[in-house]
């Protein structure tokens, strides 16, 4: 009660509440960190095909100090669970980012992934959209792709694909359909780069 206290005292202090509306809001936010981290770590793991498994740092041991696991000591999760739900989806599009933060007006390289463990086979489109910060429409492209499926669980199905950031900077946001022969879509993905101005 003690350590709430003194964390409350410094969130009032600091005038959070604008940003974080609660000190609840405030440690969300920082938990999402480490179900991003270990989110990421999963997807990684998935794409390249070859391991069995991966083990997620989860517990924390110690009362006061909370490093890199996703739940507390009591094992409260630190951050919404669909953070991490979303990389361990069956069948999703991983986007890689070759940069994660550039300057506005450049191009990003993307490679661009299927996690595929509900055997999806044969030939496909991938839809792309790219939209800016303020949701204005950066880019759009379809690709031919070929999914091979079978043991094949993770695959890279488009290399090297060059996004357009456009001149404002701020949050981008990559989209991804993956549609079947019909134009059914069977998957989805999306990603988020940060763009700066000079």
């Amino acid at each position: 009660m003690q350590q709430y206290k003194e964390f409350a005292n410094y969130f009032d202090s600091k005038k959070l509440s604008p940003y974080f509306s609660t000190l609840d809001g405030l440690t969300q936010a920082m938990g999402k960190v480490s179900l991003e981290h270990q989110g990421r770590k999963i997807e990684n793991v998935r794409i390249n095909n070859t391991a069995d498994g991966y083990t997620v740092n989860g517990w924390e041991a110690e009362i006061l100090d909370n490093h890199s696991g996703v739940v507390d000591c009591y094992r409260n999760p630190k951050a919404d669970p669909a953070i991490l739900a979303y990389y361990n989806q069956p069948l999703y599009v991983a986007i890689k980012t070759r940069q994660q933060v550039v300057k506005a007006s450049e191009k990003v390289l993307t490679d661009f992934y299927i996690v595929n463990e509900k055997e999806l086979k044969g030939s496909h489109i991938l839809s792309l959209v790219v939209k800016d910060t303020l949701g204005a429409e950066l880019f759009q492209k379809e690709i031919p792709v070929n999914i091979i499926g079978g043991e094949v669980y993770g695959q890279l199905i488009a290399e090297g694909i060059e996004i357009p950031t456009g001149k404002v900077g701020g949050m981008c946001k990559i989209s991804a359909v993956l549609k079947d022969a019909s134009g059914k879509e069977v998957a989805t993905g999306r990603e988020f780069f940060l763009t700066v101005n000079n």
